[in-house]
């Protein structure tokens, strides 16, 4: 917890109150700040992002999480900052129809910009599938839905990351972005990493770029197919979620060089997860499957040093001894004896 303020009415320094009478812009802004700062408090404070102690505005568990979703989700994207404004419309003053000027008004009067016109709203608003007849704009459950599920923002911000892939001194090809570089949890991370470590070899043996992306489309593409079509032989069902791209970037084509870009369909991972979890596939497919997911990460432990390979050590043989007391009594219920 952090103590955001020392007091519930704002402090006025002399300095500032200097500043306010010279500078005609910084009054108008510091009154107007004070104009709305009971009404920021008191919204905050109604859906449970602060709380009052003693004196003090504390902010809570979640202040800072949301404030990372606004600032990174919703205000880095047009689409989500309009889809935001309508949402703000919709709940706090039930309107189900607007013109595109209120949300540009919305818009100013928080001093946000983006480069966003009319033409841009108009855009967004079409893809969010609101309807417009007569210049104004309708909300329909589809719209709200889209909105909603907009305002999310992307699954790959939330969902956890074991480690991370970094390819250095490739001649040929690097990997695209963060995502791509983003070793997940509950990903196949060894097939991943195996397709990488293959790539990396391609690279090493070919002496121009024609020939490393003749090779490497073809591992690309035999990945693809065996992701499709054939994977069910390990893990009891094919994955329609995860494929791979070799792409040429124009920044990174400068210097004879293709992007890798690890695809992922979130929404369809999201229901193979819920899915394979309850299926009535064999138990040791779903075993293998996380070997798959874990085994990458294993193997770098193991091959680090120092303190990181000592404890997985402590660790596996804390677990030996966890566990041999249950052996030995499994062992004497089932009268059996070890070989």
């Amino acid at each position: 917890m952090q103590k955001i303020r020392k007091n519930l009415q704002p402090r006025r320094s002399t300095y500032l109150q200097e500043l306010v009478k010279n500078e005609s812009f910084l009054r108008d802004t510091y009154l107007k700040a004070l104009e709305v700062l009971d009404d920021a408090i008191e919204s905050l404070f109604n859906v449970g992002l602060i709380r009052k102690d003693g004196k003090f505005l504390v902010k809570s568990d979640n202040y800072s999480e949301f404030f990372k979703l606004l600032k990174n989700s919703v205000r880095s994207s047009i689409t989500r900052t309009i889809a935001w404004v309508i949402w703000y419309l919709y709940n706090t003053n039930g309107l189900e129809c607007f013109k595109g000027s209120q949300i540009l008004n919305e818009l100013s009067d928080r001093s946000i910009t983006l480069g966003i016109n009319e033409d841009s709203v108009r855009r967004v608003l079409k893809r969010l599938k609101l309807e417009f007849k007569n210049n104004v704009w309708y909300l329909n459950d589809i719209a709200l839905s889209k909105i909603e599920y907009c305002l999310k923002g992307k699954y790959s911000m939330f969902w956890p990351v074991i480690l991370s892939i970094y390819v250095k001194g490739t001649k040929y090809f690097k990997i695209a972005h963060k995502i791509s570089a983003s070793m997940y949890v509950d990903f196949p991370i060894d097939i991943i990493y195996k397709y990488i470590g293959y790539l990396q070899e391609i690279d090493r043996d070919c002496t121009n770029l024609r020939e490393f992306y003749e090779k490497a489309e073809e591992l690309t593409n035999a990945y693809n197919n065996y992701l499709l079509n054939h994977i069910a032989e390990l893990f009891g069902t094919n994955i329609n979620w995860l494929s791979f791209k070799l792409l040429k970037d124009l920044k990174y084509y400068r210097e004879k060089k293709y992007r890798v870009k690890v695809c992922i369909k979130w929404k369809e991972f999201l229901d193979f997860i819920e899915w394979y979890s309850k299926s009535d596939i064999e138990l040791w497919r779903k075993y293998r499957y996380l070997t798959y997911c874990r085994q990458a990460f294993l193997e770098i432990l193991t091959k680090s040093k120092g303190k990181v390979k000592d404890e997985l050590n402590k660790v596996q043989s804390k677990v030996k001894e966890i566990v041999e007391d249950d052996l030995t009594e499994i062992i004497s219920i089932f009268d059996l004896t070890l070989c």
